[in-house]
């Protein structure tokens, strides 16, 4: 592979949003899309979001054993107080703070590596140095 070739940009998809669902999502309120069956009652559809979080959100949040363990117990002290639905809702919207937590700093990762990759074209183009590719890295 040549350098240019290097740093050909990619093609980014981009899910096409006027398909699916117009409905919103009953726990987190976002558009349905293409929804997922709630594994609640496997009945209730909510978005794809929604879906994956109920089926990994507690093994892939950021909460630690301690604060997991209190969620998943949060049932037998709120017995009376909420429906199972209600509580339920408030788990996966924890969760989904902490998953959203991680998206965002994804995305924040994914910006700095365009960057990155638009100052090494400069570098190919000979507008800028080696040397002041590192400088502007040291920046970031």
């Amino acid at each position: 592979m040549s350098e240019d070739e290097s740093i050909t940009p990619r093609k980014i998809l981009v899910p096409i949003k006027e398909l699916g669902s117009n409905k919103e999502c009953p726990i987190c309120g976002q558009r349905l899309g293409f929804p997922a069956l709630s594994r609640f009652d496997n009945e209730t559809e909510v978005c794809s979001e929604c879906g994956q979080i109920e089926g990994t959100g507690y093994l892939f949040s950021n909460f630690n054993d301690a604060q997991r363990e209190l969620l998943m117990e949060l049932p037998k002290f709120a017995a009376g107080v909420m429906t199972p639905w209600e509580l339920h809702c408030i788990i996966i919207n924890a969760i989904a703070g902490s998953r959203r937590g991680i998206a965002k700093k994804m995305e924040q990762s994914f910006d700095q590596l365009k960057h990155y990759e638009a100052l090494r074209a400069k570098v190919v183009a000979g507008e800028i140095t080696e040397k002041e590719l590192s400088k502007h890295m040291k920046q970031d």
